[in-house]
């Protein structure tokens, strides 16, 4: 798969397997949006992005995936930045089973809850 020019979105990219898969992506080339909401664990992907001078360019987007107004503006500023989108890895998400359409108040039938 040729990676050069392609754009990635890739949410909980501040920290472990989002972290990881972002690093990664970059390293092959490919331009990635990382998105989370935790604003410094971005700023040190961002650093540490720069430091190691990958082939993709990173753009760092803050924002909580829980709340579904959020997905339109992530797109567009995706787009704004690269262009288009050719690979979404989504992993995001603090609770195992967590459904974004389910309401809060609604009971999660994975958790029991």
């Amino acid at each position: 798969m040729a990676a050069k020019g392609q754009a990635a979105i890739v949410t909980g990219a501040a920290s472990g397997i989002g972290r990881a898969m972002a690093l990664g992506l970059l390293e092959a080339g490919i331009d990635v949006a990382a998105v989370d909401r935790e604003a410094i664990l971005l700023d040190e992907l961002e650093e540490e992005a720069a430091d190691r001078e990958f082939a993709g360019s990173v753009h760092t987007i803050l924002a909580d995936l829980s709340d579904p107004g959020s997905f339109d503006g992530i797109v567009a500023t995706v787009l704004r930045s690269f262009g288009k989108i050719d690979v979404l890895v989504n992993k995001c998400g603090d609770r195992p089973g967590l459904d974004p359409r389910r309401s809060a108040a609604q009971p999660d039938p994975l958790l029991g809850d």
